[in-house]
């Protein structure tokens, strides 16, 4: 069985995931499975890589990357489009679970019980929306970014009280 490791470089954490994902690749390779990391940049890049690699199987650390025009593609989308099998979530629980507000929208939908919540983007109009929101404050908020997975983002100043 060939498996092969995605990840997005960081310029922070290349030297620290290159170790990282180095060490599972030699477990991996220790159990009979041949295994190999890579760091991928662009849809292209991936598209380009599975095509050569040729893996029964993949994982994969980042859940995007972008393509050529800059849009924002679901790594695991790509892989279940072209039939790869791969370790992790289905593509659309991982966009909501990264998405607060569209978890929160598909809730509202369904009729499950959720606290309100508002999203505040930048450049949209953010001081008047802000405002609207403060007049109608029914307090204490949980300020969280919108695009981080699990607690990514919270700490003790995440509660809004005023």
């Amino acid at each position: 069985m060939k498996a092969l490791i995605l990840s997005t470089p960081k310029p922070d954490r290349l030297e620290f995931d290159t170790q990282r994902f180095a060490a599972l690749a030699a477990t991996l390779n220790r159990g009979g499975i041949s295994a190999r990391h890579c760091f991928v940049n662009s849809t292209e890049q991936l598209l380009e890589l599975l095509n050569t690699e040729r893996p029964d199987i993949v994982y994969s650390a980042d859940y995007f990357i972008y393509d050529a025009d800059k849009r924002q593609t679901n790594i695991h989308q790509t892989l279940k489009e072209l039939r790869i099998p791969f370790i992790g979530s289905d593509p659309a629980a991982l966009d909501l679970v990264l998405s607060k507000s569209a978890l929160k929208k598909v809730w509202k939908q369904q009729n499950v019980p959720t606290p309100a919540y508002f999203v505040l983007k930048k450049g949209e109009n953010e001081k008047a929306t802000l405002e609207a929101v403060i007049q109608t404050a029914d307090y204490p908020y949980i300020l969280k970014p919108n695009k981080e997975g699990n607690s990514r983002g919270l700490d003790e100043s995440s509660i809004v009280f005023d």
